[in-house]
């Protein structure tokens, strides 16, 4: 660290006379600094803390349940999850609505004479999209207090990552069963989970937006570069192609097993 937070600052941040920008710069750091954590937390009024979190729990506890989350609670899932999944933006309906605008241009348009490689290659994107979007300050609802949280960092990413999959899974497979040529067929599965862990792995080292950016990037630059090098645009999702993504699907969720720490600071 090169600087730490002083008692001036840290008095204008506790009185609430602190701009936006440097508190923000003030909480981050907080988050990453051990030294000015245990500083912030000698200054806090214990029973104040208490109350707001009394407070906060209280709000939680009387917020009327979403239909997703009555869906997700009567599939069996606990209900302090369901109400974190519930709340995730790339779990909410306006989110699923923009998915299937997508997808619904993406099989008119292979419905063409281009075929499904229209489909196919924006299906392995959606999750990506949508993993970008759960971690974006300005449009999560919970993103500070996911910080804050027990269920924070790594668990925290894992369970919306899988929340977007499958809301992702659900909307391609009922869109496929519109192009004869795909139906049943599950070859954009495999692409969308390596693009996924690729996007988690990326952004233990960059800002999520980026790292989803960088993964759409690869994927469509690779579409391209093989029905130039080899003339079959459908060779991504044939057998050899399909055996590469699961293994580098594999070794990648290792590696971001290993770089779980990374996660409890976003």
């Amino acid at each position: 660290m090169t600087w730490h937070i002083d008692d001036r600052m840290l008095a204008l941040y506790m009185d609430g006379r602190m701009s936006e920008v440097p508190a923000f710069s003030l909480e981050a750091h907080v988050l990453a600094c051990a030294d000015c954590r245990r500083s912030v937390t000698d200054r806090v009024d214990s029973q104040r803390g208490e109350q707001i979190w009394q407070g906060l729990l209280d709000m939680v506890g009387q917020a009327e349940p979403r239909p997703g989350e009555r869906l997700l609670s009567g599939l069996g899932v606990p209900a302090h999850v369901a109400r974190l999944l519930a709340l995730t933006p790339s779990v909410g309906l306006s989110w699923v609505l923009s998915v299937m605008a997508a997808v619904a241009f993406a099989v008119l348009a292979s419905q063409g004479s281009g075929g499904p490689l229209p489909f196919l290659i924006l299906a392995p994107l959606l999750p990506v999209l949508g993993v970008a979007v759960s971690y974006q300050r300005r449009i999560d609802p919970l993103y500070e207090i996911g910080i804050a949280s027990p269920v924070g960092g790594f668990r925290l990413m894992l369970m919306r990552a899988t929340a977007v999959l499958m809301v992702s899974i659900i909307v391609v497979a009922v869109a496929a069963l519109g192009l004869p040529e795909i139906r049943f067929s599950v070859v954009w599965l495999l692409p969308a989970l390596f693009l996924t862990v690729l996007t988690l792995i990326l952004s233990t080292v960059m800002q999520t937006a980026s790292a989803a950016g960088v993964a759409s990037a690869i994927w469509v630059g690779g579409v391209i570069t093989v029905d130039v090098i080899a003339s079959d645009p459908y060779i991504a999702f044939e057998a050899p192609a399909q055996l590469v993504f699961a293994v580098l699907a594999v070794l990648l969720t290792v590696a971001l097993i290993g770089r779980r720490g990374s996660f409890e600071v976003i």
